[in-house]
């Protein structure tokens, strides 16, 4: 038995294009070596002991050698082309006779045979291979599929390589950053807010712009360490440090941190409020409203603590009490319906965070949705978003009741659920945006993640040689 050998003419066609590609590959690395090397040694107009003669001679020869491999992949592609055309013909040929056979032994035992349908699939099948208009289709297409194939692949040099996931990345977290603080700003409150706002608006653009010029550094002049420098600058205060080294400027930015501090603090301490209130209103049952509260007095109550951590200390034994009595009975319902009561108030609590679009609330509806999509396009989808963004948001710790008046006399109670998350927010800015980003951050212009490089012991030994310098002295003697 004789050997078979069978040939994919789309693997040919695939083959081919591989080839060429590559081809472009390396005439494009062989271009960047001489814009980026050999003619800026051409320009270098210093002193020259020989180490850049000898340098602009290797990356010429280098240069040299890729160019030769590029023409051989291009006649590789051009080779396999001409084989997958000679086996198209060579197919053609064996598909006409066998047809032709076919038609014979269809007639020779009296079988219907078709002669227009075997006429048209005949010519359709030979149009490919035998007239000028067929091959010039066949090569379009081949072309087509090869452009194609440099496109994809382009884009995904251009998004991994060339800048493209950073500039798009950086410019959605920029426009997002942007809104929010315009919503903020637009949506009014009390000074400290506006101010705060109006910091972050501005950082938002300074952001964009830094995130364009650091595009332009890694795409257009090479320099992918200088472009996510620029992508670091990510506030005013930052570009003003390391853009200049003006005092006055980098005042400035310490006056803006200064401020921005005092906008978080506020932040903080109404954060703080609210939590104090609900705390104070679920171990008391008080009913009014948290703005008729006031948190400095109830932090000064020590009746009040101590009535606070009692119902806590209560709740927690009679919540455990509870579980071990279900436990011991084997009360499957029991988790049943706490699992239930979970489960709702969990959706509940996440429904009024990100689709409550009532006219008092739609502001901070859209502004949580922006922050989620900053967050998954910054870190990703990771547990640390998971965690912050939808289970403390989720969870319940209380319950509280407000009753209201209405016009016309009527009371109006509601019932409202405390989350983790409004703790949660207060230990969050506390830490990461005063203590973190502003009060323990180094004023410099040098980037800490270079500062903490430049800090560790390197392992490189360098020494300096002993050189010897003879005496000079002139020694004169008095004749």
């Amino acid at each position: 038995m004789g050997d078979t050998a069978v040939i994919s003419y789309r693997s040919l066609g695939e083959a081919s294009s591989e080839a060429r590609q590559v081809s472009r590959k390396l005439t494009g690395y062989a271009d960047s070596l001489q814009r980026s090397i050999v003619n800026r040694l051409d320009s270098y107009g210093g002193s020259d002991s020989g180490g850049v003669t000898q340098a602009k001679q290797r990356t010429e020869e280098k240069i040299e050698q890729l160019r030769d491999k590029a023409q051989a992949y291009t006649k590789y592609a051009d080779d396999l082309s001409d084989l997958q055309k000679k086996c198209l013909s060579t197919d053609t040929a064996v598909r006409s006779s066998v047809s032709g056979l076919t038609a014979s032994f269809k007639k020779a035992n009296g079988i219907n045979n078709n002669g227009i349908v075997n006429t048209i699939n005949y010519m359709l099948t030979g149009l490919g291979n035998s007239t000028p208009a067929g091959r010039w289709l066949g090569n379009t297409i081949d072309t087509a599929n090869s452009a194609k194939d440099y496109l994809k692949q382009r884009i995904k040099d251009w998004w991994g390589y060339e800048g493209g996931k950073q500039l798009v990345k950086g410019i959605t977290i920029s426009l997002l950053e942007i809104t929010i603080a315009g919503i903020t700003f637009f949506s009014g409150g009390s000074l400290f807010v506006l101010i705060g706002a109006a910091i972050a608006l501005v950082n938002g653009v300074f952001n964009l712009v830094n995130e364009g010029r650091a595009y332009a550094q890694t795409h257009y002049n090479e320099e992918p360490a200088l472009g996510r420098r620029y992508s670091g600058e990510d506030t005013m205060q930052a570009t003003m440090r390391r853009e200049s080294d003006n005092k006055i400027l980098h005042n400035i930015a310490t006056g803006v941190d200064i401020v921005n501090a005092v906008c978080i603090v506020s932040s903080i301490i109404d954060s703080a409020g609210k939590v104090v209130k609900n705390c104070y209103k679920w171990a008391t049952g008080d009913l009014h409203p948290l703005d008729e509260l006031k948190s400095l007095k109830i932090l000064s109550s020590k009746e009040n603590w101590t009535q606070f951590f009692r119902k806590s200390g209560a709740s927690v034994k009679d919540g455990w009490k509870n579980i071990t009595t279900a436990i011991g009975k084997g009360d499957v319902n029991f988790f049943k319906t706490e699992l239930k009561n979970f489960r709702s108030d969990f959706i509940f609590n996440l429904r009024q965070k990100y689709c409550d679009f009532t006219p008092d609330h739609m502001a901070d509806s859209i502004k949580d949705i922006l922050g989620v999509t900053k967050n998954v396009v910054k870190d990703g989808i990771d547990i640390k978003n998971v965690t912050e963004d939808f289970i403390i948001p989720g969870v319940t710790v209380a319950k509280v009741t407000t009753v209201s008046t209405e016009s016309g006399g009527q009371m109006r109670f509601d019932i409202s659920n405390v989350t983790f998350e409004d703790a949660y927010n207060v230990a969050d800015k506390t830490y990461n945006q005063l203590f973190k980003n502003i009060l323990l951050q180094k004023k410099t212009a040098i980037s800490l993640d270079v500062l903490r490089k430049l800090s560790t012991d390197s392992k490189i030994h360098i020494e300096i040689p002993r050189i010897y310098i003879p005496d000079n002295t002139i020694v004169m003697q008095m004749g």
